[in-house]
């Protein structure tokens, strides 16, 4: 879902930021269904997404790594999908 960490969650919580089903939650014990109860935050709807798996042959001048201060990423190549925290392996 890619919200925040746990403890911004709590705080956006606490702040009743988060409706679930329209309506304000403020417990972080409370339990939800992701498939099918309505998250949103700060009014934005949160879409469910369980796993996402993507192949992709790296070009030559990126590296397999999630960040790097000198070279291209592998991540860089698909910027529509860094929103959810993604991480490369290797081949098998």
């Amino acid at each position: 879902m890619g919200v925040g960490t746990r403890n911004e969650v709590k705080q956006l919580l606490k702040k009743g930021l988060v409706n679930v089903n329209e309506q304000v939650i403020k417990s972080p014990k409370t339990h939800i269904e992701p498939e099918n109860d309505m998250i949103s935050v700060r009014g934005e709807l949160i879409e469910y997404v369980e796993n996402v798996y993507i192949m992709l042959n790296k070009p030559k001048g990126y590296i397999s790594a999630t960040e790097d201060h000198h070279s291209k990423t592998v991540i860089d190549l698909i910027p529509e999908y860094q929103h959810l925290n993604i991480f490369p392996v290797g081949r098998p």
